[in-house]
């Protein structure tokens, strides 16, 4: 299924178990638009996030001039998703874009996109989680193998513990995730 192989690449789900793709997948609804119809209107609320199934769109943003320029287009089988950045940051619509003949495309509405992008964040914070735990784990078998060479000379011979207290010990660091648009536009 066409829907599932971008989901599988795209940067926001791709974390997500094959289940949660294919849930993600039946939860969005068939759209077909005809030539010149817009999809999604520049300046206007998030209200879906778009697969392109076949057809081709174009993108158009109307500067502060009041001309719109066409800024790039999706085609079939190019894996085109869009809409996103106006659901995720609660923000207009950043472009247009409009229908270059006829288009399908797969719909998914604002409560489920947020519902599974909120779980590809609980994966990822499970996930290092899970790398933090494994590291404090390593740092301790770490140093009990070096207490045990250093009191493996002597058993009556206190100053080795003096070297294993002064190893550093393992401190976890809080990573922060930050989704950063890689094409900024000045609005």
């Amino acid at each position: 299924m066409r829907i599932l192989d971008i989901l599988n690449t795209h940067k926001l789900f791709n974390k997500l178990d094959s289940e949660q793709r294919e849930m993600m997948a039946d939860a969005m609804r068939p759209i077909e638009k005809a030539d010149g119809d817009i999809i999604i209107k520049q300046g206007d609320a998030g209200d879906n996030f778009y697969i392109l199934d076949s057809g081709a769109a174009d993108v158009w943003v109307t500067k502060n001039d009041g001309k719109q320029n066409k800024e790039s287009s999706y085609e079939e089988g190019s894996n085109a998703a869009f809409g996103e950045i106006a659901l995720l940051y609660d923000a207009p619509r950043a472009a247009t874009v409009k229908a270059r003949g006829a288009v399908k495309l797969w719909a998914l509405d604002q409560d489920s996109f947020h519902y599974f992008t909120t779980t590809t964040r609980v994966k990822m914070k499970e996930e290092i989680e899970r790398l933090r735990e494994m590291l404090a784990n390593e740092q301790e078998e770490k140093k009990k193998a070096l207490q045990k060479y250093y009191n493996q000379d002597s058993e009556d011979d206190d100053s080795d513990d003096d070297i294993i207290d002064e190893l550093p010990e393992y401190k976890p660091q809080k990573h922060r995730l930050a989704v950063v648009n890689a094409n900024p536009k000045k609005r």
